[in-house]
């Protein structure tokens, strides 16, 4: 299914506005990757792999959930970048070596893709927990951290088997973990002291 940009909002908006505030859970992320371009005409840094998601979900089982994502176009990243850019000749794509492969970005977007739509779904948030839960999350630092980055909560993460613990726990690992408590799931806002 293909939705343009217009219309995955559209849904997404008739759908939320039929239910009473605080049913729905949504996130917006943009992601991408910066990659340095070598023409004769001089060295410049481009933006690609640039990817933007949408998600939304229901508060509780059977209210659906769903995800739509797109490309969005490569692009010099500074003033300077586009100067040079343009004197290459201002090309339209870009070929990378991006991990372990090449890889092609263009200066247009994609459309607007339904990822994962499940009219059955919702209610199924961090580690399984409810929105209910999450309402309810310790606001003690150390009780979060032992709850979401000990040993065994970052090994589940990883997708070790049951009963397994990492021996050394990564600092990038307890990051990436965070972020991703902190993009998708309807954590409730906590405020500081005075």
């Amino acid at each position: 299914m293909n939705l343009d940009g217009k219309a995955a909002i559209l849904a997404a908006a008739q759908k939320a506005e039929r239910q009473p505030t605080g049913n729905y859970w949504s996130s917006a992320r943009i992601e991408g990757q910066a990659y340095v371009m070598r023409p004769k005409t001089g060295t410049y840094a481009i933006a690609g792999a640039h990817t933007e998601t949408f998600y939304w979900s229901g508060a509780k089982a059977g209210m659906s959930e769903a995800s739509f994502e797109r490309e969005l176009p490569a692009r010099p990243l500074t003033a300077r970048d586009t100067a040079l850019w343009r004197k290459a000749g201002a090309p339209s794509s870009f070929r990378v070596w991006s991990g372990d492969h090449y890889a092609t970005y263009t200066t247009k977007a994609t459309k607007w893709e339904a990822r994962r739509p499940d009219a059955g779904g919702g209610g199924d948030f961090l580690d399984g927990k409810s929105a209910e839960e999450l309402r309810r999350l310790p606001s003690d630092p150390a009780e979060l951290a032992e709850m979401f980055l000990s040993p065994k909560e970052l090994a589940k993460a990883a997708g070790l088997p049951p009963g397994k613990e990492l021996r050394q726990v990564d600092p990038a690992a307890k990051i990436a973990r965070v972020a991703t408590i902190l993009e998708g799931a309807p954590i409730p806002r906590r405020r500081g002291p005075g």
